[in-house]
Formats: C-alpha cells, structure tokens, sequence
C-alpha cells in the first residue's frame, strides 16, 4: 500500500468530481450523493484508472506526504504545545 496526499494547493489536471475506490486494473467502486456505481466495461474501468494516475502524479509521498499532514495539525490546533 501506498499513501499519497494531495494539498489543497495543488493544481488539477483532472477535477475530482466524486470519490472512487481503485481495486485492481478490473474493478473500480463510485460513489456519488444519489448512487453508488460498480462500472465493469473496460472503458470504463479505464476512464477511473486514467484518473487514479492523474491524481497519483501530483500527490506527494513519505516525507512531503506528512509535511502536508503536519501543515493541517498545526492549522486545526493552533497554538499547540
């Protein structure tokens, strides 16, 4: 498993419209306020892969991961010990 965050600053090249879930290269879940969708045509399945990559490649990781994290903390407690 690997963790990625993706800062409030960060730029888009693909807008998240709802969450989904990535299984594995034949299975993907979405939901959305009304629905929850199980594509199972490989375009589709494709279309959710393609913006699983998108996100992945402007997300941080390891250490600019929890700088993000960190950053957060520090916003939601300020003037903590």
């Amino acid at each position: 498993m690997r963790l990625g965050i993706i800062s409030f600053e960060t730029r888009y090249a693909t807008s998240p419209w709802h969450g989904f879930w990535m299984y594995d290269n034949e299975r993907a879940l979405a939901e959305t306020f009304s629905a929850a969708l199980d594509p199972r045509q490989p375009e589709e399945i494709e279309l959710y892969g393609n913006a699983f990559e998108q996100f992945a490649a402007v997300a941080s990781y390891g250490r600019s991961a929890r700088a993000i994290i960190n950053r957060a903390i520090d916003d939601l407690v300020p003037n903590a010990p």
